[in-house]
């Protein structure tokens, strides 16, 4: 798994890149499809690289988690399901 660091450089190099890209695509090419493809792709990647860093740290904090007992948690706290919160038909 990367280093945190390593997420932070990537996060920003796709990000930058998606702007440079479209702030500058002008000089190259005039192709406005293919820039707002590529600009689409990089910022894609972004999202990717800060879903990934996110799950990361939610399933790790789900992971560490430790009942006051001192029994480990294993997922996340379901609410019990009271007759206000049940599926189904009301029978008001």
């Amino acid at each position: 798994m990367k280093s945190p660091d390593t997420q932070q450089v990537f996060h920003l190099l796709f990000k930058t890149m998606a702007l440079l890209v479209y702030l500058f695509s002008g000089i190259f090419t005039s192709n406005y499809i293919f820039v707002a493809v590529l600009t689409i792709l990089l910022l894609a990647f972004d999202f990717w690289t800060v879903k990934k860093r996110s799950h990361s740290a939610t399933a790790s904090l789900a992971r560490n988690t430790v009942h006051s007992q001192g029994h480990p948690a294993i997922g996340h706290a379901i609410a019990p399901l009271t007759p206000a919160r049940r599926p189904g038909p009301s029978l008001r």
